[in-house]
């Protein structure tokens, strides 16, 4: 299935035979996610964590399908008025951390929440299980100086790329 296409075809045929299907609500959850079909995003993920609630579908769904889960619900909450249910989505997501959410969601998600020190602590987290000098340690130093920046702690956020650029001078901020 290399192409996306059969990809979303195989998966609403999965769900035809089993509605609960973890793997196939993952696919579609992500894709209506991001082709901005946000209302289908928060339904397939709704029911995602649905199936996680259940005792026998705990070990199914990761930590990071239910933190994206949650945080695309909070950002359908907040687009349709229900900020205290946002607020609860997005407690639960980072409850899972520091192995939660796609880092872009993250960021986008709570960026838009105005949820700038919750976030702060989030990626704070994940630097500390960073493999040192990793892409991934380099993404969330971006992303947590960044995020720094828009508190308005300058001076933080600058010995964040001070620390990058000092350890690795060849990669770009």
């Amino acid at each position: 299935l290399n192409d996306a296409t059969q990809a979303d075809a195989a998966f609403a045929r999965a769900l035809e035979v089993d509605a609960e299907h973890v793997p196939s609500l993952l696919w579609v959850a992500g894709r209506a996610w991001d082709e901005g079909r946000l209302d289908e995003a928060a339904s397939v993920s709704e029911r995602l964590l649905r199936v996680a609630s259940r005792p026998d579908g705990r070990g199914l769904v990761s930590s990071q399908a239910k933190a994206n889960a949650n945080l695309r619900l909070a950002r359908w909450d907040r687009l349709t008025g229900s900020l205290a249910d946002a607020e609860t989505h997005i407690d639960r997501a980072l409850a899972q951390e520091p192995h939660g959410a796609d880092l872009n969601l993250l960021v986008d998600v709570l960026d838009s929440a105005g949820a700038a020190e919750s976030l702060v602590k989030a990626l704070a987290g994940r630097l500390e299980l960073a493999a040192p000098l990793s892409p991934e340690q380099h993404e969330i130093e971006m992303a947590y100086a960044r995020a720094l920046e828009r508190l308005g702690r300058s001076d933080e956020a600058l010995a964040v790329y001070r620390r990058r650029l000092a350890a690795a001078p060849e990669a770009p901020p």
